[in-house]
Order: C-alpha cells, then sequence, then structure tokens
C-alpha cells in the first residue's frame, strides 16, 4: 500500500529521529512509524502503529520494542469510553478520543485533523496518554487555539507546558518547542527553536530536576534554556508486527 504522506524529525533534547508514515485505509486512516534515541543512558527503539476511522478517532494502536534492556508490547483498543490495553480495562480514561504517544511527534497529527480547527478556534481535547519511562496510560487535558493557517498555542496544565506548535497544511508537526523539529528534503529544518515562543518546556514534557515525569512533562515543566535536558519519549524496537 504506498503512503499518502511521510514524516521525518529530529529530537532536540537527546540524540535522536523519529519517523511514520500515513497511509489511507477503506474506513479509516494508519500512522506507522519508529522512534530510535538516547535517553538518559538508555538506548531505546520503538515501532509504533495507530489506526483511527474516518472522522480521526482513535480505535486502536500497537507499541513494540525496547527502553534500555526493558521490552515493550503493548495493544491498545478503544471501543466507545473504554479503553484497554492487552485486554484490560484502563479506568480514568473517559472522554478521550485519541491516544497521544509521548515518545513522538507523529499522534499530535491525529487530533489535529480529528479537531479541524479554523483559524481563531479553540478546543479541548483529553487524550489517552502513554507516559515516558513509565509506559503508562493517563488522562492528559490538553488545549489547542489555532492562531494562524500553520501555528497552534497549544497547552497541556497538568504537565505544566505550553507552547507554540508549527504545523504543516497535513496536521503533521514542523516544529515542537524544545523537543522536535522535521527535517525537510535535503535535510534542513524548517525553522530553528529560537523563533518560536514558549512557555514551561520540560520533556514531550517534562525537566531533569522531576526525574519520574513523562516526556511531555518533562517537556513542559519550566526552563530558561530551550537546550536544558528534558525526560522525553522513546518506544521500542522489535520487529513491528501487524495490528
Amino acid at each position: 500500500m504506498k503512503p499518502t504522506a511521510a514524516f521525518f524529525w529530529r529530537k532536540l533534547d537527546f540524540p535522536g529521529h523519529d519517523s511514520c508514515r500515513l497511509f489511507k485505509l477503506p474506513k479509516g486512516w494508519r500512522l506507522s512509524g519508529a522512534a530510535v534515541f538516547w535517553e538518559d543512558g538508555h538506548p531505546c527503539h520503538f515501532h509504533y502503529e495507530v489506526v483511527t476511522d474516518l472522522g480521526w478517532r482513535t480505535r486502536r494502536a500497537r507499541v513494540t520494542g525496547y527502553l534500555g534492556n526493558r521490552p515493550i508490547d503493548l495493544r491498545i483498543n478503544a471501543a466507545g469510553t473504554d479503553w484497554k490495553v492487552d485486554g484490560l480495562v484502563l479506568k480514568g480514561l473517559a472522554g478521550c478520543l485519541d491516544v497521544d504517544l509521548g515518545f513522538t511527534p507523529a499522534t499530535n497529527q491525529i487530533a489535529l485533523r480529528r479537531l479541524s480547527l479554523k483559524v481563531g478556534q479553540r478546543a479541548e481535547a483529553p487524550a489517552a496518554y502513554l507516559s515516558f519511562p513509565s509506559m503508562r496510560f493517563v488522562k492528559l487535558p490538553q488545549t489547542y487555539h489555532r492562531t494562524s493557517r500553520s501555528e497552534y498555542d497549544y497547552a497541556a496544565p497538568t504537565v505544566h507546558y505550553a507552547g507554540t506548535l508549527q504545523v504543516a497544511s497535513s496536521g503533521a508537526i514542523v516544529h515542537y518547542p524544545g523537543l522536535f523539529e522535521r527535517v525537510a528534503v535535503g535535510g534542513a529544518t524548517p525553522r530553528s527553536a529560537a523563533g518560536l515562543g514558549v512557555a514551561g518546556i520540560a520533556g514531550k514534557h517534562e525537566l531533569r530536576a522531576e526525574p519520574q515525569l513523562p516526556q511531555r512533562e518533562r517537556a513542559l515543566q519550566p526552563r530558561n534554556d530551550l537546550g536544558a535536558q528534558g525526560e522525553l519519549t522513546a518506544l521500542r524496537a522489535h520487529q513491528r508486527r501487524p495490528l
């Protein structure tokens, strides 16, 4: 099957890259990618897939690979208001329509495409968030406010993160302050981190001062320097198995 789009990002806080492809399915969409990076002295390698319906509501996902010496293999299913991981119902995720994998910028596209905001519009988009390095799901309140054709003010208050996301017309992230930047044709990056305003960056979301916070939380913790090390996400490298 030929993809409709492909994306490649580099991490801004630790050595690493992420690449994914988008496929159109008869009854929805599929994101399929891999993230390889070094974090906190551990090599991380993850394959991930997310399948949505035609309205971009998450239906299932899979994450495989390793975090250091720890193997990872998660199967996620969303049916109605229930979210299941490896067949077990997760509590506390009521109201979530999107899965958000904390180690990759790829899944932000799902919420942006589902919301389809016009310039000036704002929406709440609580997500079933896979935090890193705990690899546990929590409910992550999020707000997207579209301020121009290519920028969204993004906030995740429970992890103290706020920043301006630069986004392509496809909905793919071009620049995620302090965390990721898309690599364009020829290896160039569209824009430097200094060009975007950020409030409270810490890993995809958290600061080293808070060693157990999830990645996004690390990126969300207040910091004065975009180069400050924050704990970000990573997922695993197994041979990917079809969902």
